[in-house]
Parts: structure tokens; sequence; C-alpha cells
């Protein structure tokens, strides 16, 4: 049996929502008000306090004014997803809003809503072990100054991220698993070929946006990384027919042929330029790789 053993205790929350008439749609401030029961039982006189959905702590008293869920949420996306600092973030929610927050309030309400999402993240990257088709990628992250690395992976159903600090197997396989056997896309970095159960392809947006780099950065040596772009182009568009059901598996594979063998007469001359000679060189290793998708299209 509970017993009430004091009165109702006022808490308030701040948050941010939408108002909606028929002229305009603004963001407006709402302060709502909650009556918090607290109550004691009668046997072990433990205490125990009512909570509502939407209140973001259970702190009463001198805390009991509190940032509600949409407003933290958006100081959340601001760091996390705009790259603002905790301080931008708070003077935001202060000057748009009419909401005080401290860079440190910031701060913890971040770590709150990770705790929160801790399982989600997990589900995340099991959904990412278990998937037919990943591709990953990796690129460079300050964490506290100091150089680390965000990982993540694209699947048909779901998007993993995790930062981590090196650029090695070890951190790949402990996202994706060292026994990963479905198809893996990536940019050829040499430690993705150590999934070796998996069955890779190139990736071909990487190669053509290197080879558009190249014909920008240096149009008298063009010619070479020019006819890399067309002939990957060439590849998407064969695809796609395939897709379309304008061309038979047999066709398919003829012209998948007809590529690999242009391919092989592009690479077969040395290259002058530095620049070339290095795009050469990685799609020479890159070679077995390069038309997995129209190989196995079927």
């Amino acid at each position: 049996m509970l017993r009430r053993s004091a009165p109702t205790v006022g808490g308030h929350s701040r948050s941010n929502g939408w108002n909606c008439n028929i002229r305009k749609r603004l963001w407006r401030t709402w302060v709502r008000r909650f009556h918090i029961p607290i109550c004691h039982c009668d046997q072990c006189q433990k205490r125990v306090q009512g909570r509502h959905p939407l209140q973001t702590s259970d702190a009463i008293g001198a805390a009991a004014v509190q940032v509600g869920p949409e407003a933290i949420a958006l100081g959340v996306l601001m760091n996390k997803a705009q790259g603002l600092p905790h301080a931008d973030a708070a003077a935001i929610l202060q000057q748009g809003f009419g909401l005080t927050m401290s860079r440190g309030g910031i701060c913890r309400a971040i770590q709150r809503v990770s705790r929160k999402a801790e399982a989600t993240w997990h589900a995340l990257r099991d959904a990412a072990r278990r998937s037919v088709l990943a591709h990953m990628d990796e690129t460079g992250w300050k964490v506290n100054a100091q150089l680390c690395w965000l990982w993540g992976v694209v699947t048909q159903q779901i998007t993993y991220c995790e930062i981590l600090p090196g650029r090695g197997f070890d951190q790949a396989k402990s996202i994706l698993g060292a026994d990963y056997a479905g198809w893996l896309i990536h940019d050829g970095l040499q430690l993705y070929y150590k999934f070796l159960k998996a069955a890779h392809q190139s990736c071909a947006w990487h190669l053509m946006a290197r080879c558009r780099k190249m014909i920008a950065a240096s149009p008298s040596t063009a010619g070479f990384p020019l006819a890399v772009n067309q002939l990957l182009e060439q590849a998407l568009a064969l695809r796609d027919r395939y897709l379309a059901e304008k061309i038979s598996l047999h066709g398919l594979w003829t012209a998948t042929g007809r590529l690999e063998a242009k391919l092989d007469r592009l690479l077969e001359p040395t290259q002058r330029d530095a620049a070339n000679q290095r795009l050469a060189k990685h799609l020479r290793h890159e070679r077995p790789y390069l038309f997995t998708f129209l190989v196995r299209a079927w």
C-alpha cells in the first residue's frame, strides 16, 4: 500500500514544438508544468515518485526546471549532425527559443541521449553483420584534437557509424566481424581484402571521382583518366540496361568481356605522368574486382 507523504510537487519542462495554423507554421517554445505525486510505502517506507513521459529528468526542487525532449534532440543534432560546438548550440537555443542551457548541460544531455540509444546502436551493428551487401568506408575524424577515424557501413536497410582510434583491419572487423561473407563494396584499401569470405567490388564512384579530379587538375594529361571514367560509365549503363531487361544475360556477359578487354588495352602502355601511373597501378590491383557487379549480376 502506498500513502501520499508530501503534497504535489511542481516541475517545469520547456520544449520546442510545432504550432500549425492555416496561414503559417512557426517554432514555438512551450512551457509545461507537471504535477508529480511522491509517496512512501507503509511497510518498507520506500519512496516512490511519479514521472510523466515528457519529463527529461526526475530532479525536483532547485533543479525542477528542465529542457524538454524535443529541445534536447535539437541540441544533439546541432552538435552531432551540424558540427556546432556545445556553446554555440546552447546559444542558439537561448537566442532562438529562450531556453537557457550551459555548454555543460548540452554535453550531459548528449551523454543521456547516447545511453538511451545504445541498444539501437548495437542492433544496427548486428544488422550490418547480417547484411547480404555492405558499402564500407572510413574518413578522418578529430576527437579531443586527436586524429581518429569515422567508419561507416551502408546496407540496403540501415546506416551504421562508429568512431574508432585506428584505420586497420582490427577496426573494420570489430564492426562487420572477421567472418563477414556478404558482398563488400569499398575503395580498394588493402585492409578490406582481409575479409577473406566476402565477395569484393571496387567502388566505381570512388574511381570516377578520382578521375574527374585528375581531369580538372591537369587537362594536358587527362587522356588516361578520361578514358577510365568513360569505361566505368559504360559499365554502369550496361548494368542499367540489364536490370531494365533490355539485354539478355548472354549479351551482358559478352559486353562485359569487351569492357574488360578495353580496360586491359588501356593498362598496357606505361603512363608518363606520375598521377596517371598511380591510377594505373591501382587499377591493375583492382582489375579482378572492377566488374564484379556485371559478372555476377545474375
